[in-house]
């Protein structure tokens, strides 16, 4: 029967030391299950005027949809831009999540902001075969849903 080297680890420490380390790095990629924004595309050039007509229009079919979102109405025109900023990007990620009772996941979306107003819209959530754009205040209370 061979010597045992007294400078060989252990199996039991082995296993122990592989499973610390598998363990570390799930619980990093959790961690860093972040949303980012996307940039400006077709999609973005489509969505900015329907965000546009929702906040600003004047017609009673606009007043009765800002009405449903619980949006209000401002004194002046507003316009609506792509929001671009990492830890914005970041808290709509979160305000999705929360929304959608789940956990922390990383989403790829377009934010907008309209006035005091963030619009969300996360491609792979959809209503039917509808893209959700969702309303919240700039605090991140949720508003409500627009079928596009």
């Amino acid at each position: 029967m061979p010597k045992p080297d007294p400078n060989a680890m252990p199996f039991q420490v082995l296993k122990l030391v592989i499973c610390a380390t598998a363990l570390l790095l799930c619980g990093s990629s959790a961690v860093a299950a972040q949303s980012t924004c996307r940039l400006a595309d077709g999609t973005t050039r489509k969505t900015i005027p329907v965000i546009d007509s929702v906040v600003n229009g004047r017609t009673q079919r606009y007043q009765l949809l800002r009405d449903s979102l619980h949006v209000v109405s401002p004194k002046r025109p507003v316009t609506p831009s792509l929001v671009t900023s990492a830890s914005t990007c970041v808290s709509a990620g979160k305000a999705l999540d929360a929304l959608d009772s789940i956990g922390t996941t990383a989403r790829n979306l377009y934010l907008y902001q309209a006035g005091s107003y963030y619009v969300v819209d996360d491609p792979q959530r959809l209503l039917g075969e509808f893209r959700d754009l969702v309303f919240f205040t700039s605090k991140w209370v949720y508003q409500g849903d627009l079928a596009q």
